[in-house]
């Protein structure tokens, strides 16, 4: 199962079974082994494939990362945040790109994060100065 996982993510990246056994230093025949679970993929080798650009968390759940990314998210928080984001903007009489609004939303929510939490005072204290 895993193996089609290998595959399906070396074609998506455009990459040959060569390039990718040149990359993890073995044989083309065994990326081909790997491939059709013939031969396991050990986990030293999975931070090689990581480094050329396979989703390594597809290949262990056969879910994207995107996905499983936004499983993990806390939503109400990043709802929080951008509640709070588009207050100070309107209290500040700033307009944000779209783009420089999710850099933003990025960076406050790490700092939200770990306490789960949105302090709006440190929120506006980051956002002043980033400003």
């Amino acid at each position: 199962m895993i193996g089609k996982r290998v595959a399906d993510e070396r074609k998506r990246l455009g990459l040959s079974q060569q390039s990718v056994a040149d990359s993890l230093g073995i044989s083309r025949s065994s990326v081909a082994m790997i491939e059709t679970d013939r031969a396991p993929l050990e986990a030293n080798r999975l931070v090689f494939l990581s480094e050329l650009g396979f989703d390594y968390v597809y290949l262990l759940t056969g879910q994207p990362a995107r996905l499983v990314a936004g499983d993990m998210l806390d939503w109400e928080l990043l709802s929080t945040v951008l509640s709070e984001l588009q207050a100070w903007s309107v209290e500040a009489e700033i307009q944000l790109s779209p783009q420089k609004t999710i850099v933003i939303a990025r960076l406050l929510y790490k700092m939200c994060a770990e306490s789960g939490t949105v302090s709006t005072q440190s929120v506006r204290d980051m956002l002043s100065v980033a400003a």
